[in-house]
């Protein structure tokens, strides 16, 4: 399982929702946010201060999947100038006080 890191340029959140929902994502959650970066460019991609950060929890052949979709949908010249990436998840908490937690197995 992965945890997909998506940030992308202010008002293109609903747009990548909706993209990593029809790759088999059950949901994410949206943090607006503002880059910080010194340079308004990175990589010759212009910076925009405004973001939103998407974040889910997939399984790995679906974060692959979401990967290749948003290069093909969303490549170096669209307007949403961003960036992804994955980390590994080992273990995922359920925190509750309504809800007895499911054990996620491997």
């Amino acid at each position: 399982m992965k945890a997909l890191y998506i940030i992308v340029n202010n008002g293109f959140s609903s747009d990548i929702v909706n993209l990593i929902k029809e790759c088999g994502s059950r949901g994410a959650t949206i943090i607006s946010a503002r880059g910080g970066a010194s340079e308004l460019n990175f990589f010759n991609v212009p910076i925009e201060p405004a973001k939103e950060i998407i974040i889910t929890l997939v399984e790995d052949d679906v974060c692959n999947l979401i990967d290749a979709k948003l290069k093909a949908n969303f490549g170096l010249d669209s307007d949403v100038n961003g960036l992804s990436y994955s980390i590994e998840v080992d273990s995922v908490n359920f925190i509750n006080k309504f809800a007895h937690p499911k054990k996620v197995e491997d």
